[in-house]
């Protein structure tokens, strides 16, 4: 079996280690993948792919994009790059494309023109109307259905009738890998001494840090030796979300928060911190939660995608309203005082990881509904 696995965002993140990881898995079953991206902004990915041997293709592609200039230019070049996709299509000769994300319109359509069966990756809970509007027509026409979770179907598909295989995968996470018993601590981290806050993630309006820097803020007021981290890549296109945070850390003059930018092993970061803090606003399947309670980490986190699933509010972790500082900090306070509380929220986060979140069965879903998808 052949696969053609497309995504419009080359930069290395959740979307784009889960596309690596289930291919290496799927090589091991007879089943091939391809990569299609962009080429631009590719380098890491690129990386990643040659390390775990899978083919990829970089073209030239626009992605959708918010601001004025990126729209016109996915606007101009829209049918153009369809017709190179297509062509790309033919060439490979797939059995079915996978493409990711409910706003890759050019996957879907050049897949079927190139008259391929297709499988649509859905990974988010939050996009702009038009999105939707062109999801529901455009969604007819596939032939396969992939949700990150159960709050992503009912975002995109409630009230729809849908007679077509839908499948319910989770992102993964190699707890093979992510595994605190063989991973060694980040040693820079370690200079700190006290307890180390972390947050992971692209710095992205999204991610709601504004809200662990309010938390932060009240922390401080009643606890020494504190330490907060957010490990994420701080791209130019959120710029000014960026010096947002940094004014905000500047104003509560916060000297013990700070940005460590993407980071190439975050299993060293995890390690070496002792609570874990998703702020988010909105989310899938959170990743980078579900590295943390592999890594055995006492999480703190909002009420978003799919983390009430797999974290049970006081059982192994605690689960906060969305853009609430207070009750941030609040948990994150019962923790810091608590450290049998951590040690025992952390290793039940870590059996869930391990029974519900492991990257073998998350590549073995994405292989029954490729067959389910080419036996209809």
């Amino acid at each position: 079996m052949k696969v053609l696995n497309i995504i419009l965002d080359p930069r290395l993140g959740g979307p784009q280690w889960r596309i690596a990881e289930v291919a290496k898995r799927l090589k091991e079953e007879g089943i091939e993948t391809i990569v299609v991206f962009p080429d631009k902004d590719s380098e890491k990915f690129k990386k990643l792919l040659n390390d775990y041997g899978i083919e990829y293709r970089a073209i030239k592609l626009n992605k959708l994009s918010k601001s004025i200039v990126g729209f016109l230019k996915w606007k101009i070049t829209f049918i153009p790059q369809i017709l190179r996709l297509k062509r790309l299509i033919k060439k490979e000769n797939p059995d079915v494309v996978h493409c990711n994300a409910s706003w890759q319109w050019k996957g879907v359509i050049a897949s079927k023109l190139a008259k391929k069966k297709v499988v649509w990756h859905l990974n988010d809970t939050k996009m702009p109307f038009y999105i939707k509007i062109v999801f529901k027509y455009l969604v007819k026409k596939v032939d396969g259905i992939i949700v990150a979770g159960s709050r992503v179907k009912g975002y995109y598909l409630k009230n729809f009738i849908i007679e077509k295989p839908i499948l319910e995968i989770q992102a993964p996470v190699d707890t093979e890998k992510f595994n605190p018993d063989i991973v060694k601590p980040n040693k820079n981290l370690l200079k700190y001494k006290g307890i180390r806050i972390l947050s992971v993630g692209n710095v992205n309006p999204y991610k709601g840090f504004e809200c662990f820097i309010d938390a932060a803020n009240i922390l401080n007021k009643k606890y020494k030796d504190l330490w907060f981290f957010v490990a994420g890549n701080l791209f130019d296109t959120q710029k000014k979300y960026i010096d947002y945070l940094k004014k905000k850390i500047e104003d509560f003059d916060l000297k013990n928060f700070m940005f460590l930018g993407g980071v190439d092993n975050i299993k060293e970061v995890l390690k070496s911190s002792d609570i874990y803090v998703c702020s988010s606003v909105a989310e899938a399947s959170p990743q980078s939660v579900w590295e943390a309670m592999a890594m055995k980490k006492p999480i703190v986190s909002t009420d978003v995608g799919s983390v009430p699933d797999f974290i049970k509010d006081n059982k192994n972790g605690f689960i906060v309203e969305i853009k609430k500082s207070e009750q941030i900090a609040n948990k994150v306070g019962v923790l810091i005082e608590n450290k049998e509380l951590r040690e025992s929220f952390g290793k039940l986060s870590r059996e869930v990881a391990i029974n519900q979140l492991d990257i073998n069965i998350c590549s073995e879903k994405h292989g029954e509904i490729y067959k389910e998808v080419i036996a209809k």
